[in-house]
């Protein structure tokens, strides 16, 4: 792995921006991944159809740490429908962060964890 990569990865382990709870969230997820045992609760503040705030909490390795911390980045301000097709692929090239085939498993967690939260916030509506 590049130096830049890494070093990148690091920081945001050792600071990940985004992590924590949000005080009254509109809508709670938690997801444990089956392969390595990664836990992430993310909580959403969801305005309008528009997710407004979003953190994320949860035991999890470096990967899952910055995928879970790009993706909350990503998704402030954007619609539940444009949230819901963010796939691994669309989440690798937004991080600009080389991520090897067998670590894409860590932004799949932080995805299922966001729409499993959507998915949640959508069936309490109907």
């Amino acid at each position: 792995m590049d130096q830049k990569y890494r070093d990148t990865l690091v920081n945001i382990y050792r600071d990940p921006p985004h992590k924590g709870k949000l005080e009254n969230p509109t809508v709670s997820a938690r997801t444990v991944g089956s392969s390595c045992g990664d836990i992430v609760e993310m909580d959403l503040k969801i305005e309008d159809g528009k997710i407004t705030d979003a953190k994320f909490d949860g035991a999890l390795c470096i990967f899952s740490t910055a995928s879970a911390s790009f993706l909350i980045q990503y998704i402030i301000d954007k619609s539940l429908e444009e949230a819901k097709k963010i796939d691994v692929d669309e989440l690798i090239k937004y991080m600009n962060v080389y991520m090897a085939t067998s670590r894409q498993h860590c932004g799949d967690l932080a995805i299922k964890a966001l729409r499993m939260a959507i998915e949640t916030y959508e069936n309490k509506k109907d």
